[in-house]
């Protein structure tokens, strides 16, 4: 029947106005089983409870299709010429039918009167929070002499709880509407748990119910500060291929890496949390071509040879820092060593990033609360980034400004941003007056920086560099120094063996007074092995960092992986990947990494700087610090652990971002060998 449309009539006067409003219950008479409305009135001759009830209902159901049916209901506020009848979707097929009647159309003097079929009425009984609601459905359509009809034929559409709501609203009770918001919510979890559970292409992967059902699992783990070492546990018994959230599957495997994190591989929304900023940094743009363009713009400055430049000003902060140390040795004061090695890591990121350092060893202090804004700031960004994409939506609320980091806020990520906008400020008005002394850092190679259009690089871009340099740049570079004390005083035959090295190859005459990058590389070989071992056992991100997998999807430990999920390794877990490292896979031993061969498929297989294409572009400033700093220290110093309270050094991983705390020693001057 051409022109046909569906429309749903409560029983308690809540009628959409394209249909007739009623004027009461009283009036209505059944015609074969049907009901009938002889009358069309305006709401102004509607009493005030059918009234108001249309009125709410108009205003929370309005939902009007595109047909242009000349149907001919005069609605109220009419002047007497026919409207335009746009139809509502209805819900709920009913459970009793009738069969059609014809009922006089009346389009007042401008339009000559018709009639109408009204046909297949369906009623339906529901009872909601104690009271009963009745729901009818006509087919209604044009009948001989009437105007003709082009409207498409609408389907009755699943959008029972708005009704629902409606109905409760017309009892004007809090309760009822709280029920219905609550039944609304249960039958959301309802069918989640179903979907996910038994349906979703990950439903054949392992993992805890929770974690397969919602992402609140990973996050509650990660509030807590012990998502690593359950997904572990998860692992030895599940196997390598693990479903930690509904659609995020985790690997430990270390030989999937090359498969997980190939070249054209993109990132997850997991990265746009807002937690750093509006602005993305290479580090979380999602596509990989994205990311490969952007990289080529601001790689030079990151490169070896650039940093192998800048050797000799690394050799400077590090000085300072044993400087300032021998205080505490000559006074034989204890102090906390977990900060100062974050402390030296800063001053030598900002000499390199910023052209001088921000000042931490000289002031032996939190400068600008930068260490502190940083780790307040890490339970934020590892919540935001296992909610997505409920952390998409809630950023588009009024909640946006107190989630999404901003240089407004005199705390966290906050605290590190008004930092950024004062160096980069300072530097603008330096180049503007003349005084910027020509000098090439990371911030000036960001600013002279050009795209392909031979454009600048926009200054938010630049800013969110910036902040990531301050972020990434010298916190898990102190992290690995002091995982590295940690390992070595833990282990009293580790440190015998590094400091004979470290002394024969001084005696010597293979080291300098500041020992050089390749000579630590060439004459301490034990030395460089307690780094790697020290950054395999304890990576400065112990996190996960999910991909998409391909279209196609692919194969991992013999298993199918569908395209177009989340994939991911985290570093802390594929490092102790028994079929690599061996059944000590959980111990410290500097020693794995003497024979050759075994080191090769170490390195090929390190997440310590993340992997391929998206690996960490200040690797090598990271390398060049470890591989001088702490050795320079343990010539320097012997040291003594000393526990405050009882308790020793703490590894605190927050966010998904590890570091030390409590490093509590007392040092005293070590004389040079002879």
């Amino acid at each position: 029947m051409g022109g046909e449309h569906m429309y749903g009539l409560f029983e308690q006067s809540l009628l959409f106005r394209e249909v007739a409003p009623i004027a009461g219950v009283d009036g209505r008479r059944r015609i074969g089983g049907c009901r009938k409305y002889p009358s069309v009135r305006g709401r102004g001759a509607t009493p005030a409870g059918p009234a108001l009830e249309e009125r709410a209902l108009s205003a929370l159901l309005e939902q009007p299709a595109t047909s242009t049916d000349k149907a001919g209901f005069q609605r109220s506020g009419d002047t007497g010429e026919c409207n335009n009848a746009q139809p509502r979707r209805s819900l709920w097929g009913g459970v009793r039918k009738g069969p059609c009647f014809l009922r006089k159309r009346n389009c007042g003097a401008r339009s000559s009167p018709g009639w109408e079929h009204v046909c297949n009425l369906q009623h339906s009984e529901y009872v909601i929070g104690g009271y009963t609601v009745d729901l009818d459905f006509a087919t209604v359509s044009a009948a001989p002499g009437a105007a003709p009809s082009t409207a498409p034929k609408m389907e009755p559409h699943t959008r029972g709880m708005a009704n629902i709501l409606l109905a409760l609203y017309s009892k004007a009770t809090v309760g009822n509407v709280i029920l219905a918001f609550v039944a609304y919510l249960a039958s959301r979890v309802l069918y989640q748990i179903v979907y996910y559970r038994f349906f979703h292409p990950l439903s054949k992967f392992p993992g805890p119910f929770w974690a397969s059902v919602t992402r609140l699992w990973i996050a509650y783990h990660n509030i807590k500060e012990d998502e690593p070492y359950v997904e572990h546990e998860l692992h030895k018994k599940y196997g390598p291929i693990i479903r930690i959230t509904p659609t995020l599957l985790l690997v430990s495997s270390a030989p999937a890496l090359p498969t997980i994190y190939h070249r054209q591989a993109d990132k997850t929304k997991h990265y746009i949390s807002g937690s750093f900023g509006e602005t993305e940094s290479v580090f979380n743009m999602q596509s990989w071509k994205t990311h490969a363009h952007f990289r080529k713009l601001i790689a030079g400055p990151y490169s070896f040879s650039n940093i192998k430049k800048m050797e000799p000003l690394i050799d400077m902060r590090i000085e300072d820092w044993t400087h300032k140390l021998n205080d505490y040795a000559t006074k034989g004061e204890a102090f906390d060593f977990s900060a100062w090695a974050v402390y030296m890591a800063y001053d030598i990121i900002s000499e390199i990033g910023f052209g001088a350092p921000f000042g931490f060893v000289e002031k032996g202090e939190d400068v600008g609360g930068l260490i502190k804004g940083f780790h307040d700031g890490l339970p934020a960004f590892g919540l935001m980034c296992r909610l997505h994409p409920f952390t998409s939506w809630i950023k588009s609320t009024f909640m946006n400004k107190y989630l999404v980091a901003s240089p407004e806020q005199d705390s966290g990520i906050g605290t590190l941003m008004q930092f950024r906008d004062k160096l980069l400020n300072q530097r603008v008005m330096d180049i503007e007056k003349g005084t910027a002394g020509g000098r090439i850092d990371l911030l000036q190679t960001m600013l002279d920086a050009r795209d392909d259009d031979g454009k600048a690089l926009d200054v938010e871009y630049v800013k969110a560099e910036v902040l990531l340099v301050l972020l990434a740049g010298a916190d898990t570079t102190g992290t690995a120094f002091q995982a590295m004390i940690h390992y070595i005083t833990a282990n009293g035959d580790v440190y015998d063996k590094l400091m004979d090295e470290l002394d024969n190859a001084t005696r010597a005459g293979h080291l300098s007074t500041y020992p050089q990058y390749a000579e630590v590389l060439e004459h301490c070989p034990y030395y460089t092995a307690c780094v790697k071992e020290t950054m395999r056992l304890c990576p400065s991100a112990p996190n996960i960092f999910p991909r998409m997998s391909p279209k196609g999807g692919y194969e991992i430990n013999g298993q199918f992986i569908p395209g177009e999920v989340e994939v991911t390794c985290n570093p802390w877990l594929v490092h102790r990947d028994t079929n690599i490292y061996g059944e000590d896979a959980m111990e410290f031993k500097p020693e794995r990494w003497l024979d050759a061969e075994n080191a090769k498929v170490f390195d090929k297989y390190s997440m310590v700087f993340g992997y391929g294409a998206r690996s960490c572009l200040g690797k090598d400033i990271a390398l060049m610090e470890l591989y001088k700093a702490p050795l320079q220290f343990f010539r320097k110093f012997r040291l003594e652990l000393q526990p405050q309270g009882g308790q020793g050094a703490q590894f605190v991983i927050k966010g998904g971002v590890g570091y030390w705390k409590d490093m509590w020693m007392q040092i005293s001057k070590r004389a040079a060998p002879v």
